[in-house]
């Protein structure tokens, strides 16, 4: 069976996508793409790809690829993934795939046109901590979800300048990343796929007290209703003061999941908790006794980011490629995760309740 041909653009986050890919036996990655020749010239000689490209088209015109990994600024993601996939190549794109509803019209219907598969790249997804908790839902053991909570909370002021003083491109003043749209879609997301339904609607709030130099919010509160009338709550905050926590929590009428915040983040250890009704006399808590990022019986994967989370993802898109289905965050789930975040933003900023659009209707 011929290996599919994979293409890298963004070598700063991108180069764990080279080495998900590189690791895949399914694959091979034949060029990466950055505008630093330093970057290229690195990740080529560890990974032994054959040609490098400081030119996005330039790689898309150059090589036949299968798959395109896109790892770019967030206004980037969605020119960059449709330029993908007219050119033919299915497409792994960071979060988000979109920053306007008009992309996510256009991602959705490109995908369906051209027969090209998506994946946006939520990795927390295939966390086993957070797998465990989808489970555990999905089997009955919470009841009926009613409520849950994600937290994106991660201190991100040291990438808003370079050492020089000026402005990235997170940081740049006429497009700004936008906290919910960026780190905060991997809480959007996910909570959403824990609950198993879209988000329907929205109320938020913002601020930018810990970073008034930007022009835009770097924490967004949102509150969110889903079509059975459970609530979420998602708080995205860029200049938080404390280490970084990715929490979530979920509630039903027969059980409850939550996450510790107090915990290292790079640590291995048991942090992620539950509580049944059906057990008598249960009065707190308990272990959920699961690996927190990285699958027991893989092995460590160098140049891999979040365990073995980025593999099993580019795995997921692979095996749907040659197996003709959706991935799991196929077009529709990220155009309606993309949705969620950027009404959000638009609630926010109007102070009105926003309908959110439904994209797998």
């Amino acid at each position: 069976m011929r290996k599919l041909r994979v293409g890298v653009v963004g070598l700063g986050r991108g180069v764990s996508h080279v080495a998900a890919f590189h690791h895949c036996q399914k694959c091979t990655v034949v060029a990466v793409c950055d505008q630093l020749e330093s970057r290229t010239s690195a990740v080529s000689r560890e990974f032994g790809v054959p040609r490098t490209y400081s030119d996005y088209s330039a790689m898309l015109a150059g090589e036949e690829l299968d798959i395109v990994a896109i790892a770019t600024p967030d206004q980037d993601h969605a020119r960059q993934a449709l330029q993908a996939m007219r050119a033919g190549c299915h497409v792994l794109c960071e979060v988000p795939a979109a920053t306007t509803l008009a992309e996510c019209d256009e991602l959705v219907r490109v995908s369906e046109e051209t027969d090209r598969k998506l994946q946006m790249g939520n990795e927390v997804r295939w966390f086993p901590c957070i797998q465990a908790a989808k489970n555990l839902a999905q089997q009955g053991d919470l009841g009926e979800l009613a409520y849950g909570e994600a937290e994106y909370f991660h201190n991100l002021e040291y990438l808003m300048w370079t050492p020089d003083g000026q402005r990235t491109w997170r940081n740049d003043l006429e497009h700004p990343q936008a906290t919910t749209l960026a780190g905060g879609m991997h809480a959007i997301d996910t909570l959403s796929w824990l609950l198993d339904e879209p988000f329907t609607e929205v109320k938020a709030y913002g601020n930018h007290k810990g970073m008034p130099y930007r022009a835009i919010d770097d924490l967004t509160v949102a509150l969110y209703r889903t079509p059975s009338g459970s609530i979420a709550k998602v708080a995205s905050y860029y200049s938080v003061q404390r280490p970084y926590c990715l929490y979530f929590s979920l509630y039903g009428n027969k059980g409850s999941f939550e996450r510790n915040r107090l915990l290292d983040p790079r640590s291995e250890a048991n942090d992620d908790y539950v509580f049944f009704s059906r057990i008598p006399y249960m009065e707190r808590m308990m272990p959920l006794p699961v690996a927190k990022y990285h699958h027991p019986g893989f092995p460590d994967i160098k140049g891999l980011g979040h365990g073995t989370s980025d593999f099993l993802q580019a795995e997921d898109l692979v095996d749907a490629i040659l197996e003709d289905r959706q991935p799991a965050i196929n077009a529709r789930e990220a155009a309606n995760s993309c949705a969620a975040a950027i009404c959000a933003l638009t609630a926010a900023e109007s102070g009105n309740t926003v309908t959110i659009p439904n994209y797998k209707l």
